[in-house]
């Protein structure tokens, strides 16, 4: 008698088959391990569990988010994976698993790890946004450009480009349409803003980042006012324009943007690191006040310029604030009931680096002088010490390529600038390279370049200088006539309408009757990136003497 063909078994081995798993665990088609009321494998990758479908009720599902954001956003059905392409779905996973852990952990580490990835769930405006910018990070193509806001970059041809500008486009259209009818909600435009920011500095477009910033200030002052409140605020709206304040705050001060400061630095004492960087940002404000008035004042005045008693005044006034801080943070920071885990020596290092950069700018703020900045080596040598200490050495190909804080790339360009100590500057350089490629709208290895270009120029004495990774020998000081006051990349087109890259550099340099005056010179650049980070440079001086 023949035995009945057995019936092929589903599933697992020694498991029965179960239909109870999530509804994004369905869609995604992974094994779901059924925990209530979110199941972990959605919670651990940060995922929305889209909850259960409950027996008997085919068709209909308990959707659940967690009560601290389940009144962030009032939206229409949120999406799920089945309605999106499989890129979109590879896209938002490398932003997990990608993308916010390098993201900074300093200011924003509740927006990037928890409201975000949450979000983009729910609102249809927040996902384009974020799969727009994973898929400029996961295919990240750097300019070469300039940081100088005018400068534009070349089309974008590459089709993930292409695809990530289209997600870019469909978001923008979503919020105009959501606006126009009403229907969203402040958070959702000012959370998408920011996220707007970080795609413009991606794409190397520093002036409409800043514009895009302009506008998210404008948004939170107008929703903080009770007369252009339309509905009642929600604790946790509350905590994201909290978060987004604070993201706004820090491309503020590394900007040189305006924001309303409120807050006046009077020395308390320090028990949090978040009060000590909010603390700080006030005296940055200050600092940047001061400098961008002595820039002006300073701009068409001889070198043996003796500045008025005000702006002593001022610049003392400022600088003992800061010391009043850096006391206060030194106290705190040797408090023995304080932790030390490595969250917080990254985060300590970071205020040390951004302190020490302020500090040596606010002392040298009326200084006709380069060589006045050879007395700060030992604070470079400290910058360059923190900074290494938030730079984790990694691969190329794991080298993080976005933040939307600004951490340490301006300071360790002003080391490398200003420090013309050989072997500090080069470890401030070396440090560029290696850390994360663009922090707001600063990139990295144009920094890096100009650095380079400017360390070329000075240790050589001559505008056609080539920069030496190694040291030179003997460690002699760059003399004053040979340092430069100013530095940038800029371009130019000719008649032709073709663009050319220029080094334009200022210094100071002595007539043949030892009369001080300030010089251009433009250097034509046409790099070509060799292996180990060298370059082949042709060169073209031209002075306006």
């Amino acid at each position: 008698m023949a035995l009945p063909k057995s019936r092929p078994r589903q599933g697992q081995l020694g498991s029965r088959k179960s239909h109870d798993g999530c509804i994004t665990c369905k869609i995604r088609k992974l094994k779901c391990d059924e925990q209530r009321p979110a199941c972990k494998r959605c919670l651990t990758t940060g995922r929305k569990c889209d909850g259960y479908v409950h027996a008997g009720e085919k068709g209909s599902w308990i959707a659940w988010s967690p009560s601290a954001n389940h009144a962030v956003m009032q939206v229409k059905s949120p999406p799920t994976y089945a309605s999106v392409e499989q890129i979109e779905v590879q896209s938002f996973e490398f932003f997990v698993l990608r993308v916010v852990p390098d993201c900074s952990r300093t200011v924003d580490e509740h927006f990037w790890r928890r409201l975000l990835p949450q979000l983009s769930h729910s609102d249809p405006v927040i996902w384009d946004a974020v799969i727009a910018l994973s898929s400029l990070i996961q295919h990240f193509q750097s300019s070469g450009q300039s940081t100088v806001a005018e400068i534009k970059t070349a089309p974008v041809v590459k089709g993930d480009h292409r695809r990530a500008l289209a997600w870019y486009g469909k978001s923008i259209a979503r919020l105009r349409a959501g606006l126009k009818q009403g229907a969203t909600r402040p958070t959702t435009a000012v959370i998408s803003c920011i996220l707007y920011i970080c795609i413009e500095c991606l794409q190397d477009h520093p002036s409409e980042a800043i514009a895009l910033y302009q506008r998210a200030v404008a948004m939170m002052e107008a929703t903080a006012e009770p007369e252009h409140q339309t509905c009642r605020t929600t604790q946790s709206e509350s905590s994201v324009a909290s978060t987004v304040r604070a993201l706004l705050q820090n491309m503020s001060a590394s900007q040189r943007l305006p924001l309303s400061r409120g807050m006046v630095f009077n020395n308390p004492p320090l028990e949090t690191l978040s009060a000590a960087r909010d603390s700080l940002f006030v005296l940055l404000f200050a600092a940047h006040d001061f400098l961008v008035d002595t820039r002006e004042i300073r701009t068409d005045k001889p070198k043996d310029w003796t500045p008025p008693s005000d702006l002593i005044a001022r610049q003392q006034q400022i600088r003992m604030d800061f010391l009043k801080w850096h006391s206060a943070f030194e106290d705190m920071t040797k408090c023995p009931e304080r932790a030390s885990i490595e969250d917080e020596v990254e985060r300590y290092s970071l205020l040390h680096v951004v302190y020490g950069y302020y500090f040596i700018l606010v002392c040298t703020g009326l200084s006709m002088y380069e060589t006045d900045f050879d007395e700060f080596f030992p604070m470079f040598q400290n910058m360059v010490d923190h900074a290494s200490r938030i730079i984790a050495p990694k691969s190329e190909e794991l080298r993080p390529v976005f933040m939307f804080e600004t951490r340490v790339i301006p300071s360790l360009f002003g080391v490398a600038v200003k420090c013309r100590h050989p072997v500090i500057r080069r470890q401030a350089i070396s440090l560029l390279r290696n850390g994360t490629q663009v922090e707001n709208t600063w990139r990295a290895d144009t920094m890096a370049d100009i650095a380079e270009w400017s360390v070329g120029i000075e240790e050589s004495g001559s505008v056609h200088g080539v920069f030496c990774p190694q040291p030179p020998s003997q460690m002699d000081l760059p003399p004053e006539n040979h340092r430069l006051h100013w530095s940038q990349m800029v371009e130019l087109r000719d008649s032709d309408g073709r663009a050319t890259k220029f080094h334009q550099v200022r210094k100071w340099e002595q007539d043949d009757n030892q009369v001080w005056s300030l010089v251009d010179h433009m250097r034509g650049l046409l790099a070509l990136r060799l292996s180990k980070g060298e370059f082949q440079i042709s060169r073209l001086s031209v002075s306006d003497e």
